[in-house]
């Protein structure tokens, strides 16, 4: 019995996949092409996914079959997801009787025709929809869907992510009007310009207060004003527990942060901003401080090394920290990496994926600190592009592990997957359901290495990065050993 199905098009695969099937409910679907139609219409889905993109759907016409499917799974299906790339109808073959959905995501890649908000309007009881525009669509119905969203009573996941910028009119129409039961809202739009793009918003332009949106990603693409906006956006949502802006200039961030830790906002415990410049050193000071005693999440990107930082944070943050992602071009010594797993002890999940060696002139105080014992002893996830100090986290479900460069790979620090070196120090690590090798410059692997890990990490569900070549018949004999594994 199979909860999910989610198969792409694997001809050889396909023709012997119906026998596990049944008429019962089932949880997804992904439907590609015709032989896919075929083979799953006599089964009740609550999740379907349809996939037209030119790769997947060898540009078989099979509107009718999907037409047929979803008038069978009309009273079942709760979520639907559509992701299309023609321009001739692309959601006019979704049926009246499809109105029982509760989450809605069309992903297109050029112009849709006019039934998106007809969609929107013809499920009373919609909870979520997702919507995701490569190309700048023509279509009138885009003028439309900001007061088709704000009619939606029942809407409190909103996400439009469109990779072209449009006009200020209308994100000012879709921000204005925002669902009032709105629980969480992502609203990010690219650099293609549309029309005259300086915000000139007053408060007067924010009539309402919304009263239960906990979770804001706003990513503007540092448009002239955001500052402005974000502020005057922030001020309107008492009850934010998490605010993301990631794509803010360092000029922008400065003047949110004394909103970030004010009163309005006494829920928040979840930051995710821009890049830190060097210009930035005291705000980051300023946001630390403000911050402190409440902050669970953090995550950002830092254009310098971030000794201080981290010293900084690990005195203030300490207490509190539960996940902290440094990003993109931020460089942190290994050193600082160990001063923040040795003092933030409720760390769950640390993201530190362009660390840098150690530049030689450790003092006695860092010979001590290496020594340390982590004291995150319930990290779930961590992605470090170091490990020379390996510890046994039990409660850790998923690990990337590696070194940024060949060059910071050292004779002193040898991270292959041999027993002698590798695996040996990890296992404890009984609730591993994720390891990503792909940044280790060698995989050493035999069946003495693959029989442990059958026998060492009952939880492990998926392996990125082995190359096992030329003892192919190892990952074959761990497969059948092991049926569930995802080796790539």
């Amino acid at each position: 019995m199979y909860d999910d199905v989610s198969i792409f098009d694997i001809p050889h695969v396909v023709s012997s996949i119906g026998s596990y099937l049944d008429c019962r409910d089932r949880a997804s679907c992904i439907l590609v092409n015709k032989t896919f139609c075929d083979l799953f219409k006599p089964i009740l889905w609550r999740e379907l996914v349809i996939d037209q993109r030119p790769s997947l759907s060898m540009n078989e016409d099979i509107e009718p079959h999907l037409k047929q499917i979803l008038t069978r799974n009309c009273q079942s299906t709760r979520s639907l997801t559509i992701r299309r790339s023609n321009n001739d109808g692309a959601l006019a073959f979704i049926p009246t009787s499809c109105n029982r959905l509760k989450d809605l995501t069309v992903q297109l890649i050029s112009d849709d025709d006019n039934s998106i908000v007809a969609l929107i309007t013809n499920n009373k009881d919609l909870r979520e929809f997702s919507f995701y525009a490569y190309t700048h669509p023509t279509c009138a119905d885009l003028e439309a869907l900001p007061d088709a969203l704000a009619r939606s009573a029942t809407l409190t996941v909103l996400r439009l992510e469109l990779r072209w910028r449009p006009g200020r009119g209308w994100l000012k129409h879709i921000l204005q009007n925002l669902p009032r039961n709105l629980t969480s809202v992502t609203l990010q739009w690219g650099q293609e310009r549309v029309g005259d793009l300086k915000w000139r918003f007053s408060a007067q332009d924010w009539p309402h207060i919304y009263p239960s949106l906990e979770v804001a990603d706003l990513s503007f693409e540092s448009l002239t004003g955001d500052e402005v906006v974000l502020g005057q956006f922030l001020k309107r949502c008492p009850a934010l527990r998490s605010f993301s802006s990631p794509t803010m200039a360092e000029a922008q961030i400065q003047p949110l942060i004394p909103l970030l830790g004010s009163s309005n906002l006494p829920n928040l415990t979840s930051v995710y901003l821009g890049k830190f410049g060097k210009t930035n050193e005291i705000q980051w000071r300023d946001l630390v401080m403000i911050l402190k005693g409440r902050i669970r999440h953090f995550a950002a990107s830092f254009e310098y090394p971030l000794t201080n930082i981290a010293s900084m944070l690990s005195r203030n943050w300490s207490d509190t920290l539960e996940s902290l992602r440094f990003l993109w071009i931020s460089r942190i010594f290994s050193r600082d990496v160990q001063l923040i797993l040795t003092t933030c002890s409720k760390l769950k999940q640390f993201d530190c994926m362009w660390t840098l060696a150690d530049d030689g002139s450790q003092e006695d105080d860092d010979k001590e600190l290496d020594m340390k014992a982590w004291t995150c002893s319930g990290l779930e996830e961590l992605h470090l592009m170091f490990a020379d100090n390996r510890r046994s986290l039990t409660k850790l479900k998923v690990l990337t592990i590696g070194w940024h460069t060949k060059q910071d790979f050292s004779e002193n620090s040898n991270l292959d997957m041999t027993l002698q070196s590798g695996l040996g120090h990890m296992a404890n690590l009984k609730a591993l359901k994720t390891l990503d090798i792909n940044f280790l410059p060698q995989v050493n692997i035999g069946l003495s290495e693959v029989q442990w890990i059958a026998e060492n990490w009952p939880a492990l569900r998926l392996i990125s990065g082995l190359r096992p070549e030329p003892e192919l018949d190892h990952i074959t004999w761990l497969c059948s050993k092991r049926p569930k594994l995802v080796i790539y």
